[in-house]
């Protein structure tokens, strides 16, 4: 298993000519977007499998998880205001990051419809600053364990519970248990799911500076 976090101030990397096409008929800010992270990922790829970035069998639509296609090993992405994250694994992967200085509005979330009654009594139980700081954890595990198992946050979100303090993700209707692990570096808040064993020396975060 290798996950790279790449702040966004890095310079671009090689794309395919489809991912360029498909990048032209974007806005500028998605154009911009999908070149950077569709660059880095075919870069850290190329770094774990030994290939080429140019011959990574990448298949990776605007909006959709990517995929490596062949039996190269499984990948997820994800991205916040101001870096990116790749994660890769023999096995089902997930990834989720956010900036730990986003502001939430705590009111607003716990009167969704997306948390569970057992959440919303969890942060209500504590102080302000201590609420943004679970919220944020729930939200990179949750988002991690969904982007695992393919499914969208408005439809899933709820179905997936997370046990064993936080070191278990559960979705009852999926009938899947996978490991989740939650870690902050420097300014980011990090997401795992995977179905091997998370332990802190497997949970390595590669920085690209």
């Amino acid at each position: 298993m290798k996950i790279w976090l790449i702040p966004f101030n890095k310079k671009l990397k090689y794309i395919s000519s489809a991912e360029e096409s498909i990048a032209r008929n974007l806005s500028i800010n998605k154009a911009n977007s999908y070149r950077f992270s569709r660059g880095y990922l075919r870069f850290c790829l190329s770094k774990v499998l030994n290939i080429s970035p140019k011959d990574i069998p990448l298949y990776s639509l605007p909006g959709k998880p990517p995929k490596i296609l062949g039996n190269y090993g499984k990948i997820s992405m994800s991205h916040c205001k101001d870096a990116l994250l790749v994660g890769f694994s023999s096995k089902g992967i997930g990834v989720d990051i956010e900036n730990i200085n986003r502001i939430i509005n705590i009111e607003r979330f716990l009167k969704s419809k997306i948390i569970s009654e057992k959440e919303r009594m969890q942060i209500k139980k504590l102080n302000k600053d201590s609420q943004s700081k679970e919220l944020m954890k729930i939200w990179v595990l949750k988002e991690a364990a969904i982007k695992f198992s393919l499914g969208s946050v408005m439809n899933d979100f709820k179905k997936w519970d997370l046990l064993n303090d936080n070191k278990i993700a559960k979705n009852s209707f999926l009938n899947l248990q996978i490991n989740v692990m939650n870690k902050e570096i420097k300014n980011w808040s990090i997401g795992l799911a995977t179905e091997e064993e998370i332990i802190d020396s497997s949970f390595l975060v590669e920085f690209l500076n």
